[in-house]
């Protein structure tokens, strides 16, 4: 994968993620997610929160979930290629305080694809994930474990089972049980 092939993976997944939105229906709204503290709702607004600061140039962080996801997505949707096409903006580094650099850009992109899985278990809806996008997550996490376990944002490792394929592998990471 190489960073010219991004903005269209990163649109794949946007669009999987504005599926299973979409596909939410109205009693699930408050059903639980794998995020133990988020319903479906909270996780949802979270994850159009996140990809709306990226589109906004914002750093990465943790915004406040949006109220209304299924609105909010539809504008972040509309700006998000633009933004991820705009010369330089994928470019940049974050130094992380063990000294590794990972993709300025790592988490947001993380954050869409491991919650466009969160959000799909909440709703029975399907799971599978382009696994170039699962390759390039699984790739900058690793020098990030350090920061992630730190700052609470992934629950503890899990361990994978033997001979899992790699989408088990970084759920298994982040805390997750595929």
């Amino acid at each position: 994968m190489t960073e010219r092939d991004l903005p269209e993976l990163w649109l794949e997944v946007a669009d999987g993620f504005g599926a299973r939105l979409d596909a939410v229906r109205d009693e699930q709204w408050t059903a639980p997610t794998p995020c133990t503290e988020w319903d479906v709702r909270m996780l949802a607004g979270h994850a159009v929160a996140v990809q709306r600061a990226f589109v906004n140039g914002e750093p990465p962080g943790m915004p406040e979930p949006v109220a209304d996801p299924r609105s909010t997505w539809s504008e972040v949707l509309s700006g998000l290629g633009t933004t991820l096409r705009a010369p330089g903006r994928l470019d940049g580094t974050f130094t992380l305080p063990s000294g590794a650099a990972i993709p300025a850009w790592a988490p947001q992109f993380g954050d869409l694809v491991v919650h466009t899985w969160d959000l799909a278990r909440a709703i029975g809806a399907d799971k599978s994930l382009p696994p170039e996008a699962v390759e390039i997550v699984w790739e900058s996490l690793q020098p990030a474990e350090e920061v992630v376990r730190s700052s609470g944002t992934f629950g503890p490792r899990i361990e994978a089972p033997p001979g899992a394929d790699l989408q088990t592998r970084l759920l298994a990471f982040t805390g997750r049980r595929a």
